[in-house]
């Protein structure tokens, strides 16, 4: 990466038919925080199955036939996941393998957060639990492992797999046996605690997820029905610390409205901010500016990385290619930015510094959630409707939907100068452009779940 005598990248010195924008994202994935999930249950539950549907990279041969497909509590990682699972053994029931069971997690639970005090990034941060729906009942066991790792502090879900077994009833019912399992041993551990004279908690219901990997090729409104992938994605966005979001996110597949909502809150404006930084070390005051090199040097690394955060198999050293060859940023820019230039009042002649600044944070971010808009459209067209559209990522992305996405983005933003005249630093121009894009455009006017 082509560096400033200070240690920052030096963008306009990016060469496109050379430049390995691959290893930019790596050096980006390097500096990110991984979370760890332990994921729970007895023998032939499915849990490896969920593991290889769920995240982008296959963990763990599925087992078949009532063989294990795990022994013990196996550590999976992989540089490109960003996620590091622990995929406890299964037990039978009765077998001597169940009486280790429960210590064995509980160990790995404390033994990492007795070596890594302090250190959120090596705990175990989540435990995901498999029950199988087609044994029809909840066994003391589970109970027992899933109210201990709730003692200990770890957030955990509960996930009926292989829902397709059973009827509708069934399923239902199963449910209302979890939750009243749960709920028992909850009060069973605030009586104890009671007696010991320890604050008095109410029982707090658990998530309950439901799943089948033989619905994965259902109609629509049956696989969402019951195959919950977003509301559990969501649960485990939501259960980590936010130093730990971006990484899980990258990881699975799925996820994309916490996928959109971090991108707008964190990533683009870290790109946003940078673009003010250039316009202000540059003193750039042309109008329109569209075609530094360096503003297009930026906005390609940052398309890189949304590109790559979707989980979209591409070749993203040629959409780099592509965008900064055909000078697309450019001739967006300058089809948009007269729009943005028009929302700012230009007394007499000055503020042109404040101009060229509001319009680089701006272009920045618009191109930025339009190329998160296009990977939307594109996994949804694309890659999950069967492949009914199938397109190479970098033949999706013509002039003509990049131009069209950037139009959607920057009518979100409204009509009215005074509330962008006002913000005359990028981290303001940054902060108004998170707040209308999540408020108009994400939540309604134009950009659909």
């Amino acid at each position: 990466m082509p560096e400033n005598g200070n240690g920052t990248i030096d963008y306009a010195a990016i060469d496109y038919e050379h430049f390995d924008l691959e290893q930019y994202l790596e050096e980006v994935r390097d500096d990110i925080p991984r979370p760890n999930i332990m994921i729970c249950g007895g023998t032939g539950v499915g849990k490896s199955s969920l593991v290889n549907s769920i995240f982008r990279m296959e963990l763990a041969e599925v087992g078949s036939g009532g063989v294990r497909g795990t022994e013990g509590i196996r550590r999976y990682t992989t540089k490109d996941a960003l996620v590091t699972l622990y995929d406890s053994e299964g037990y039978e029931i009765g077998g001597p393998a169940q009486e280790h069971y429960y210590a064995d997690i509980l160990g790995v639970i404390g033994e990492k957060r007795r070596k890594a005090a302090g250190q959120i990034s090596e705990q175990i941060h989540e435990v995901w639990y498999c029950v199988s729906a087609g044994g029809k009942r909840f066994l003391d066991a589970d109970r027992d492992v899933i109210e201990a790792v709730r003692l200990a502090g770890v957030p955990v879900c509960v996930i009926l797999t292989k829902v397709d077994t059973v009827d509708e009833e069934e399923l239902e019912q199963l449910k209302r046996e979890v939750r009243r399992s749960l709920h028992r041993g909850r009060l069973g551990r605030i009586q104890a605690a009671a007696g010991k004279n320890e604050p008095r908690r109410q029982p707090e219901e658990i998530e309950i997820f439901t799943w089948s990997a033989m619905l994965d090729d259902a109609p629509p409104e049956i696989r969402d029905a019951y195959v919950q992938r977003e509301p559990l994605l969501s649960w485990a966005s939501e259960h980590l610390d936010e130093s730990l979001r971006y990484a899980l996110l990258s990881a699975v597949k799925g996820g994309i409205r916490e996928k959109r909502e971090l991108l707008v809150k964190e990533v683009i404006p870290k790109y946003m901010l940078r673009a003010g930084g250039i316009v202000t070390a540059t003193s750039f005051v042309t109008v329109p500016f569209t075609d530094s090199v360096a503003l297009t040097g930026l906005q390609t690394l940052m398309a890189g990385e949304i590109i790559r955060f979707f989980g979209i198999d591409s070749d993203v050293k040629d959409v780099a290619k592509g965008l900064a060859g055909a000078s697309l940023v450019s001739y967006c820019g300058r089809t948009l930015s007269t729009q943005l230039i028009s929302l700012i009042p230009v007394v007499n002649g000055a503020v042109k510094t404040a101009v060229n600044l509001s319009v680089a944070v701006s272009l920045t971010g618009t191109l930025g959630a339009a190329m998160a808009y296009l990977c939307e459209q594109y996994l949804t067209f694309c890659v999950d409707l069967n492949g009914k559209a199938n397109l190479p990522f970098s033949d999706f992305l013509t002039e003509e939907r990049i131009l069209a996405a950037m139009k959607l983005v920057q009518g979100s933003l409204g009509k009215d100068g005074e509330r962008v005249s006002g913000k005359t630093t990028a981290k303001e121009l940054a902060q108004y452009f998170v707040k209308q894009m999540l408020n108009d455009l994400m939540k309604g006017s134009g950009w659909k779940s």
